[in-house]
């Protein structure tokens, strides 16, 4: 399962992302920053939060699901509510998780990312063109965990595979 961040005039560039990454568009849900921002042709107040999946995976149980518009006040420039962190938690309780392009650690989250002391390096990353074939698609980016705080996944893993849910919290540039 992904959750993707996008802003309006990357959509294409953030459909392309789940596409070569071997997911299937689910739904979107928007934030609704509570504060309007910059802009050309409409000046910014939301980000969408697009829904994929790859495989059989269950929708969040249904007194569990919220609105498709989230209000959460904007804080810092990028910086992603940590109320729609918690909800993944809520609704995945017992699967692995990991945070791409993480600003801060997160108990039972895994994390990457380069404002963060992460538990994860980036090993490997297959581009679309390496991805011709379905063995391919299924390890497009590989992990390699550098500390203990998850044993129960190997040291290097497939996020595609060993992952419920992770959450990529940076826009498409």
């Amino acid at each position: 399962m992904l959750y993707l961040w996008a802003t309006a005039p990357k959509l294409l560039e953030a459909l392309e992302v789940i596409k070569s990454w071997g997911f299937e568009y689910k739904t979107h849900a928007i934030w609704d920053k509570e504060i309007i921002g910059m802009g050309y042709w409409f000046r910014g107040q939301h980000e969408l939060l697009i829904v994929a999946t790859k495989g059989k995976i269950s929708p969040p149980i249904s007194n569990l699901r919220k609105s498709s518009i989230l209000k959460y006040r904007r804080t810092k420039h990028s910086r992603k509510p940590d109320e729609i962190r918690n909800l993944i938690s809520l609704w995945f309780p017992n699967e692995n998780k990991i945070e791409l392009f993480a600003r801060k650690r997160i108990k039972g989250w895994e994390c990457w990312g380069d404002k963060v002391e992460s538990d994860t390096a980036l090993v490997s990353y297959s581009s679309e063109a390496d991805a011709s074939s379905s063995a391919n698609a299924e390890s497009l980016i590989s992990v390699k965990r550098v500390s203990d705080e998850t044993p129960n996944l190997p040291k290097q893993t497939s996020l595609n595979a060993d992952y419920i849910a992770f959450y990529i919290s940076f826009d498409i540039l």
